[in-house]
């Protein structure tokens, strides 16, 4: 598809639970059957993120823009492939603050959920990096835990628009084709 159709934007996010700097605190407490589970998760993960990455390639190579993302913490943005495929394409970095977006737990405090987009498009690039966390130096965020973590893993649809704005410049009647 990508080569019948030179110019296409491709996006991609994986579940970071493998990745989540929480496994720090898990290994050591659930033993060696967590331990081989992760390994596993992230095998798998990894086998993901190598397929993104041989089709952002492709599709980059055919004049398309690529981008990913994951939470800025996540350990998986250590992983050697992703980081040498970066290097390689040159890639924007934009940090986008979830408080910037209007985000808050359930008890209305702002939330400092944060990502990390990676992408070739410098409009792309520059419509997200404004989503910066604006609040003085002691502000406290409100915590993410129970019930409002699940809701963190969607993005708000301030930021669903800057995205395709920032993507392919028009916000009204832009399509959008689910994968």
């Amino acid at each position: 598809d990508i080569l019948s159709h030179p110019g296409t934007s491709i996006h991609g996010s994986l579940q970071c639970k493998p990745w989540s700097t929480w496994q720090y605190i898990n290994e050591p407490k659930h033993g060696p059957s967590f331990k081989k589970r992760l390994a596993k998760e992230r095998r798998e993960s990894t086998k993901m993120l190598e397929s993104f990455l041989a089709t952002a390639a492709r599709t980059l190579e055919c004049g398309g823009d690529g981008s990913f993302e994951w939470p800025h913490s996540c350990l998986g943005w250590k992983i050697p492939i992703l980081l040498d495929f970066i290097k390689r394409h040159n890639l924007y970095t934009a940090t986008v603050d979830g408080c910037s977006l209007g985000m808050t737990n359930n008890k209305g405090e702002p939330i400092l959920k944060r990502w990390r987009f990676v992408t070739s498009n410098r409009r792309l690039y520059e419509a997200l990096r404004q989503f910066q966390c604006k609040h003085g130096r002691g502000f406290k965020h409100g915590e993410i835990e129970g019930s409002d973590t699940p809701l963190t893993a969607y993005y708000p649809l301030k930021l669903c628009r800057a995205y395709l704005t920032g993507m392919f410049g028009w916000s009204e009647r832009t399509y959008g084709c689910p994968c």
